[in-house]
């Protein structure tokens, strides 16, 4: 309720109900006044004319109370009136009486709602003479006659509406009076508080522009003034915030502006570093393999051997950092769909068979028919780090690679016999830098980040990577994954011996096309140690003239950024185009692009990731040659 409407109650009601009581209170007193007088009324009537019929009664001359009789029919009030005998024979009568009133022979009063009746007894009164002639006189108190009057109340009741209509009338009248007053003290009292209430809501909304005028005459006048300060204390503070978000706003513009172009600058560095810098990487790890076909003494095949080693591990721990830094700078992005896990783990068998045998370990994957819904590239990182960790910190036995259903899923796991993580370091494996047993640092066995990568790329798919252990007897890390969302199926390969059979090529033709001319002469010379026949071009069309547009050779090896914007995908196609046959093609790259990640994985041609290790090169090219 408002205050305004209070205000009015506040003076109105206390004021309707003082009229109330009083008009009640007088209306109820004048009402009994009125009864009183027209009961005193009719008895004085009905005495008088008792007294009055004495004589004419005793006598007989009932003719000498006509004219009281006729001065009774001329009063408003009186409705009916008669004289009857002691057996109610009546002598003397005017008027009706009124319907469902009965007046007993006996003195009494008796009321309804409309009218009054009085019966009043007429008696021998003794006389101040004695009188021969009336007999009945010398016979005092005895009852001769009975008078009876009916007074009509519509005159009481006329009075009482009237009465009513002026008191209310006059309630009324005051009412509006008191309206009028009300109004005026409530305008005069409560305007200035109104105004300052709005003042305020205004506020509340945001609105500094309003201002009260100090018109009260009250402790209000004070109010207002505060009131005023406040808003222009407000107002100024607002400006100022506003002055300071403003600058706070266009500080962090100018911010994110420099952030977005560090990090363009970063995927920049990133793309170049992926590229540029592996190819003397990679053309230095194919030289030192080269090497090692041409030496024979045993100091020079320890030194070749260190070169290589240097180089491993040079490359290993420049792949986890470029790896760390693309998804620091949240590059990297899941491509998933549904994929077989047997494709996964043929491709990982085969890219640490020779891993396992240079350590005498048994590496057993076991064949599956499940299909999984994931990133192909990004899951076979996340298997291939924790297989290579298997392999790295075993010592005797084995791992084994294996995938089972679970819980509406696919559990896919890495055992080994390795020497195992205490419980305690369990919960830092993941961390970065973290190594178990490599206290003195040797760089041979990374860096510490495979694992954080692992749990990363997991992070990044939505993969739940779990590992548990018992010192001395080995680890166990899984990879739940979802299920395929397709209800298609497929056999499971047949289990296939990974771990590769060094032997010689025969003089198969391989066609390599990189525009990087130490790399190109890195990758022939080793290919060619290798039994190979090498035809080498810096592009597609010195590729066709070196080839020969009639004879394709049975393997292209091409990088995939090419000079003079042309791709490795561009470029096979092209040559199976113009030799009309789709000879065996390997894809060989250094590109981390999103596009160029996701244009390699949809030509459906195998992709080896630079630096390559000459193993590994060797091992993917007799795949392809022996298929």
């Amino acid at each position: 309720m408002k205050i305004r409407t209070r205000a009015f109650l506040l003076g109105i009601v206390p004021a309707l109900l003082l009229a109330a009581l009083l008009v009640g209170y007088l209306s109820l007193g004048r009402l009994a006044d009125l009864e009183s007088a027209l009961r005193h009324r009719g008895l004085s009537l009905a005495s008088y004319v008792s007294e009055s019929a004495q004589y004419a009664v005793v006598s007989g001359n009932i003719a000498v109370l006509t004219p009281l009789l006729e001065h009774l029919r001329e009063q408003d009030d009186v409705v009916s009136m008669a004289i009857r005998r002691g057996d109610g024979t009546p002598l003397l009568t005017f008027g009706a009486v009124p319907e469902g009133l009965s007046l007993p022979l006996a003195e009494a009063a008796v009321n309804t709602s409309t009218h009054i009746a009085f019966s009043m007894p007429v008696k021998i009164q003794a006389p101040p003479v004695d009188d021969p002639f009336l007999p009945e006189a010398r016979e005092p108190g005895r009852v001769v006659a009975w008078v009876q009057v009916v007074m009509s109340r519509a005159g009481n009741q006329r009075v009482a509406r009237e009465m009513l209509f002026n008191s209310l009338l006059i309630v009324g009248l005051g009412l509006v009076f008191t309206v009028i007053l009300v109004r005026r003290l409530a305008l005069t009292g409560i305007r200035p508080l109104m105004e300052i209430i709005d003042t305020v809501r205004r506020i509340g909304e945001g609105d500094l522009s309003g201002r009260l005028v100090a018109n009260a005459r009250s402790e209000l006048r004070g109010l207002q003034l505060g009131i005023n300060r406040m808003c222009e204390g407000l107002a100024s503070s607002q400006q100022e915030m506003l002055r300071r978000i403003d600058e706070a706003t266009a500080e962090l513009t100018r911010q994110k502006e420099a952030a977005e172009q560090a990090n363009q600058a970063k995927s920049k560095f990133l793309a170049a570093a992926s590229h540029d810098l592996r190819q003397p990487l990679y053309a230095l790890g194919l030289f030192s393999a080269t090497l090692k076909q041409t030496v024979y003494t045993p100091g020079q095949i320890a030194l070749v051997e260190k070169i290589e080693a240097s180089v491993h591990a040079l490359e290993d721990m420049f792949n986890t950092l470029l790896d760390l830094s693309r998804l620091e700078a949240g590059i990297l992005q899941a491509q998933t769909r549904d994929i077989p896990l047997q494709q996964l783990f043929d491709r990982i068998a085969r890219d640490h068979a020779l891993q396992a045998e240079d350590k005498g370990l048994r590496f057993v994957v076991r064949p599956t028919s499940l299909r999984v819904h994931s990133d192909p590239l990004l899951l076979q990182r996340i298997l291939s780090n924790l297989v290579s960790n298997a392999l790295r910190y075993t010592r005797r036995g084995g791992v084994l690679l294996a995938a089972r259903r679970r819980a509406g899923g696919v559990r896919v796991e890495v055992w080994d016999t390795g020497i195992g993580i205490e419980t305690e370091n369990l919960s830092r494996i993941f961390d970065e830098y973290f190594q178990v047993d490599n206290a003195a640092r040797d760089r041979r066995q990374g860096l510490g980040l495979g694992l954080n990568i692992v749990r990363r790329l997991g992070e990044l798919l939505g993969h739940a990577i779990e590992a548990r252990s018992r010192p001395g007897l080995g680890s166990t890390f899984s990879v739940n994954l979802p299920a395929a969302m397709s209800s298609e199926s497929g056999e499971p390969e047949r289990r296939r011996d990974h771990r590769l059979v060094p032997g010689s090529f025969s003089g198969q033709r391989v066609l390599v096309i990189e525009d990087d001319a130490d790399v190109r002469e890195a990758l022939r010379g080793l290919l060619e140690s290798w039994g190979l026949t090498v035809l080498e071009a810096g592009g597609a069309g010195q590729a066709l003239r070196t080839a020969g547009a009639d004879a394709p050779p049975d393997l292209v090896i091409s990088d995939y950024r090419l000079s003079a914007g042309e791709n490795g995908i561009d470029t096979i196609a092209s040559l199976r185009r113009a030799w009309n046959a789709c000879p065996r093609a390997l894809l060989i790259s250094g590109d981390i692009a999103p596009e160029s990640v996701a244009a390699m994985s949809a030509s459906g041609l195998p992709v080896l990731h630079k630096p390559v290790h000459p193993a590994r090169l060797r091992a993917v090219v007799a795949t392809l040659l022996q298929s």
